[in-house]
């Protein structure tokens, strides 16, 4: 027992743990957190063509510049400023 502790013991007298001294590294299990936020609302629906009205496009103002969304041929949406 006394080989064992001078082995594990520097010089100075601090503990130097030797790789087959020291216990297993294992995960630590994962602990999942309730939110304390509420869930957001669901985001309001618009209709493309209520925006445009009934048009292929609609100016749309967002902090204070101007977008235009516009509708294609091919029925894809383009929002550019």
């Amino acid at each position: 027992m006394t080989d064992k502790i001078t082995k594990v013991i520097g010089v100075a007298g601090d503990f130097v743990p030797r790789a087959h001294d020291r216990p297993p590294q294992t995960a630590l299990p994962m602990t999942v957190m309730p939110m304390t936020e509420k869930p957001e609302a669901e985001p309001p629906i618009h209709d493309v063509l209520t925006l445009t009205e009934g048009g292929s496009l609609a100016r749309l103002v967002h902090r204070g510049e101007v977008y235009v969304l516009r509708i294609t041929r091919l029925g894809k949406l383009i929002l550019t400023k």
